[in-house]
């Protein structure tokens, strides 16, 4: 949780009183600093601090409408501003994608839209501490897709570091001297682009790519071959909802029946395009008297009509049309979601929550060269990072009665982008049961062993993988390792409804 108290510094770059008192030369110290750390892991947020000092964290009062708050932050010449209220304390954090979000949905009348409407709140605002890795700390920016994070200790916000702060930093240690010289010597050549240079199409990236990384895959249009499977939570019960174990089935089978699943997914193909999408309900609905199949299967229907009406569309743009549907048509529940489209040698994706995607391809092959020691044919390249608000509890859209989809995310909070595919490449796609229980080697593995044996298609195979692991008490599963690094005693498996879909590249 973020400290409630925000302290007002004087100017950019001035220390945090805390740091009064410490007196260095910083040029000759640096130099024995050097001399001691033997990795990035041993730089910390205070070294940075101490030695370049740290921007004031730019504050705004929550009440401003976002016509003021865009006076602000270009004023203060930031891209995000913490907000206050009427006792000064931290409130929430606003950012300029909010701001030209909530532009883009509203119009100019979204210009009187307050600030405290639609500020991320102070419980989920991400910060680091002066005794953090700077490894760490550019790790959880990197995760959570920010550049500004607040520095906290003890009550106290500090201000703010950007990840230009973490670059320029570690650029200075491995520069001796910070003269013209070595300026000019930095930038030569690479001010001004050539005369006449253009952008390349995504068909031109792909030859590069290949070039640059010794392969000689051509660009052509692949074939994509598909499977999907879908499982219920095996505990799950005719009423809906789970047994707390396989002993409280009676003697009864596990359940098969994929009606009961709160999973949906959706497969089409339309002008060469693979378009996929998977969308994990959230069963807890079910305890306020809401079936929580209903909201994951209308997000996949609407995405599949938005792609009829638009088959060209991108999955971010697919999706946010789908959940403008489903909003206006006030489908109470929430789900998780994963969209990919395949197209020529290119994945495109959005994911929001904890779906994952990984790319399965061979060692020989670009992008692989990360992956040693891996015993499988194929390497494992986890493609969008999960995003959770807390452990177990990911992002999610939703709408609820009491407060329309204020209190869930959007579409704009999802990871986006898009990744190389090659020839030979195995793309897996699936809803958190699978990976709760399947490490990424074994689903590399599972892989291995289907190849070998092809009478069930991989689709199926990891499926069967995953709810043989679920019912496993005797092997702490990816979950239940996770769980007790969070301090919530859990082992063996994780019972969940499982959704899988591969996508074979030759």
């Amino acid at each position: 949780m973020l400290p409630s108290v925000l302290l007002t510094a004087s100017s950019m770059p001035a220390l945090h009183p805390c740091f009064a008192g410490v007196q260095l030369s910083f040029q000759s110290q640096r130099w024995e600093r050097n001399a001691l750390r033997s990795s990035l892991a041993d730089l910390r947020v205070r070294d940075l601090i101490i030695e370049r000092g740290l921007r004031t964290a730019p504050e705004i009062d929550e009440t401003l409408p976002v016509r003021e708050a865009i006076r602000e932050l270009i004023e203060q010449r930031f891209t995000s501003a913490l907000t206050h209220d009427e006792e000064g304390t931290v409130a929430g954090v606003v950012t300029a994608r909010d701001l030209l979000v909530r532009l883009h949905e509203n119009g100019c009348d979204g210009l009187e839209d307050r600030c405290a409407d639609f500020a991320t709140p102070r419980q989920k605002i991400a910060w680091c501490a002066p005794e953090d890795p700077i490894e760490r700390t550019q790790a959880l920016m990197r995760t959570l897709g920010v550049r500004n994070l607040p520095v906290a200790q003890n009550g106290e916000v500090l201000g703010m570091l950007t990840a230009k702060d973490i670059g320029d930093y570690l650029m200075e240690l491995r520069t001796s001297t910070k003269t013209k010289e070595a300026f000019l010597e930095t930038t030569a050549a690479r001010r001004g682009l050539p005369s006449g240079s253009k952008t390349v199409s995504s068909e031109r990236l792909q030859t590069m790519v290949s070039a640059l990384a010794g392969a000689s895959h051509a660009i052509d249009d692949h074939e994509v071959n598909l499977t999907h499977c879908c499982l219920p939570n095996p505990l799950k019960l005719e009423t809906g909802h789970s047994a707390r174990s396989i002993s409280d089935l009676n003697g009864a089978e596990p359940t098969t029946d994929v009606n009961l699943s709160e999973d949906a997914h959706f497969v089409k193909r339309i002008n060469n395009i693979t378009h996929v999408g998977v969308f994990d309900g959230v069963g807890s609905w079910r305890k306020l008297g809401v079936d929580p199949r209903l909201y994951p299967r209308a997000l996949s229907e609407a995405c599949e009509a938005s792609i009829d009406d638009h088959p060209s569309l991108r999955p971010d743009e697919i999706l946010e049309r789908a959940w403008r549907h489903v909003t206006k048509e006030e489908i109470p529940g929430s789900s998780t979601a994963l969209l990919l489209s395949v197209s020529r040698s290119q994945l495109a994706y959005c994911s929001l929550g904890d779906c994952g995607v990984v790319v399965l391809r061979k060692p020989d092959v670009a992008g692989t060269a990360a992956h040693t020691g891996i015993s499988a044919t194929r390497a494992p390249l986890l493609v969008a990072a999960q995003q959770l608000r807390d452990f177990n509890l990911p992002y999610q859209l939703g709408w609820t009665n009491e407060g329309g989809t204020k209190p869930f995310e959007a579409p704009s909070n999802a990871n986006v982008g898009t990744v190389p595919v090659f020839a030979d490449d195995i793309i897996v796609m699936a809803t958190d049961g699978l990976f709760d229980n399947v490490a990424l080697e074994t689903v590399a593995e599972v892989c291995d062993q289907w190849e070998h044996d092809k009478s069930t298609s991989l689709a199926e195979r990891l499926c069967e993988e995953a709810r043989k692991r679920s019912l496993d008490d005797a092997v702490d599963s990816p979950f239940a390792l996770l769980a007790k690094e969070n301090d919530v005693m859990w082992g063996g498996g994780m019972p969940d409804d499982v959704t899988v879909v591969c996508l074979e590249v030759s």
